[in-house]
């Protein structure tokens, strides 16, 4: 799962630290 982020860059984690992912990555969490 994290892995998959981390590919996406450093912008997927502020996201995720926001608790507050785009749609895209809500797929990607399910």
């Amino acid at each position: 799962m994290f892995s998959m982020l981390i590919q996406h860059g450093p912008v997927v984690e502020a996201h995720v630290g926001r608790f507050d992912p785009p749609p895209q990555l809500k797929l990607t969490f399910r």
